[in-house]
C-alpha cells in the first residue's frame, strides 16, 4: 500500500468516527455547525477515493460526475465555516456583511462549476476530467473555483484558530489550536500545488504531471485533514482538563484501575457537549 493511499485512510477512519460521535450525541449549535462541517468533509474526502468515485459514476450513469460532487461538498463546508465563525469570538462574529459576501461568492462559484462540468468534454473510461484535461481553459477555470471554495474555508480556519492559539495557555488546548492552524496552512500548500499543476500543463509542461508529484498530491491533502482531526481531538482532551485532572478526578475512586470512574466520565461528557 502506497504511502498516500496508508494517510487517506486513517482520515476516513478519523473523521467517519468523529462524525458518527457528533451525530450520537446531544450538540449546543456551534457543535452542529462543527457536525456539518465534518459531515461535508467526509463525504468528500470519501468521494475523493478512486474506487468510490468510480462506484459514483457507474451508479449515476454520468461521467465524472463524482469530481463536482466532492467539490461542491467542500464548497458546502467552507459555507458552513462561515457559518461558524459567525458563532465563535473572532473578528468575523461581528461582520454579517462580510459572511454575507463570502456566501455569495461561495454560491456563485458552486454555480459556475456545474456549468463548466457540463460545458467541459469528458470521457468516461478516464473517471477525472480535471487531470484529463488539465491546462485547457474550461478545466483550468473549474479547477481555480474549486481551489477558492477550499480557500474560503481555510481562511476561516486561520481567523478562527491562529489568533485563539496566541491567546490559549500552555496545554491541549494550545496544541490542538496549533494543529489546526497547521492543518490551515498545509491546505494552502495544497492549493498551490493544485494551482501550479493547472498552470503548468496550461503552460505546456508536464512536471507535475508524474507519479510522484500526484502522490506529494494526495499526501498534502491527507496531512491537511489528519492534522485536522489531530488538533479536534486534543481540544477535546483538554476540555476534559488533560491527563493531570484525569488523575486528579479518579485518585479518590476505589474501582478506577481499567476503566474510567463515574465522575469523570460525567463531567467529561458535559464538557464535551458544551464544546
Amino acid at each position: 500500500m502506497a504511502f498516500a493511499d496508508t494517510l487517506e485512510f486513517l482520515v476516513l477512519a478519523a473523521f467517519w468516527a468523529f462524525t458518527i460521535w457528533r451525530f450520537a450525541t446531544p450538540q449546543t449549535p456551534r457543535g452542529r455547525a462543527v457536525r456539518l462541517v465534518a459531515l461535508l468533509v467526509t463525504l468528500s474526502f470519501t468521494v475523493n477515493r478512486r474506487e468510490i468515485s468510480f462506484a459514483t459514476d457507474r451508479l449515476l450513469q454520468v461521467a465524472d460526475v463524482s469530481v463536482p460532487l466532492k467539490n461542491l461538498a467542500t464548497v458546502a463546508a467552507s459555507a458552513a465555516m462561515v457559518h461558524l465563525t459567525g458563532l465563535l469570538p473572532g473578528p468575523a462574529a461581528d461582520r454579517p456583511r462580510l459572511r454575507r459576501l463570502a456566501y455569495a461568492l461561495l454560491a456563485a462559484a458552486g454555480s459556475a462549476m456545474v456549468v463548466l462540468f457540463v460545458l467541459v468534454p469528458r470521457d468516461p473510461a478516464r473517471g477525472d476530467f480535471v487531470a484529463e484535461r488539465a491546462g485547457t481553459p474550461l478545466v483550468t477555470a473549474y479547477s481555480v473555483l474549486t481551489q477558492f471554495g477550499l480557500f474560503v474555508g481555510l481562511a476561516c480556519c486561520l481567523v478562527l484558530f491562529h489568533p485563539a492559539a496566541g491567546r490559549a495557555g500552555r496545554g491541549s488546548l494550545r496544541l490542538g489550536l496549533r494543529l489546526l492552524t497547521a492543518g490551515a496552512v498545509v491546505g494552502l500548500l495544497f492549493m498551490a500545488n493544485r494551482v501550479a499543476f493547472q498552470v503548468s500543463n496550461a503552460l505546456g509542461s508536464d512536471a507535475l504531471n508524474g507519479q510522484a508529484a500526484e502522490s506529494a498530491s494526495r499526501s498534502l491533502l491527507a496531512a491537511m485533514l489528519l492534522l485536522f482531526a489531530a488538533g479536534r481531538r486534543c481540544r477535546r482532551w483538554a476540555g476534559c482538563g488533560g491527563g493531570r485532572a484525569v488523575m486528579r478526578r479518579c485518585s479518590g475512586c476505589v474501582h478506577c484501575g481499567r476503566r474510567w470512574c463515574r465522575r469523570y466520565r460525567t463531567s467529561c461528557w458535559a464538557t464535551r457537549r458544551a464544546a
